[in-house]
């Protein structure tokens, strides 16, 4: 399996959570390595910029632990089409599952610039 493979799983894959032995790595899985060295990650410039807004949809979401890059989208957490509604409702705005992270924080933000 190549992290290509892995990049591939549905949204029922990506949940389920895989109990590794002790000690055991992604090579053991049968992970092609090599294509690790490789991979880089994507900038976090904007979030760290925003991170009070970042913080407020995390929440929304029920991932106020989530690391994010600018690149991050709301399909990344596989939310269920209920957890999509009550975060928009939490939100007070629809988000779907294609939504960039970084354009709802600045939904966020203009929404508070209007009310103050």
């Amino acid at each position: 399996m190549t992290l290509s493979d892995l990049g591939r799983l549905g949204p029922q894959e990506m949940n389920m959570r895989i109990k590794l032995p002790k000690g055991a790595t992604l090579a053991d899985l049968g992970v092609d390595m090599e294509e690790c060295r490789d991979m880089q990650m994507a900038p976090s410039n904007w979030i760290k910029a925003h991170q009070q807004s970042m913080a407020r949809l995390l929440q929304a979401i029920d991932h106020p632990e989530a690391w994010v890059t600018d690149e991050s989208c709301i399909g990344d957490f596989c939310l269920s089409d209920h957890a999509l509604q009550k975060a928009s409702a939490r939100l007070g705005f629809q988000i779907k599952g294609a939504d960039y992270i970084r354009d709802i924080a600045q939904c966020l933000e203009s929404f508070s610039r209007r009310l103050s």
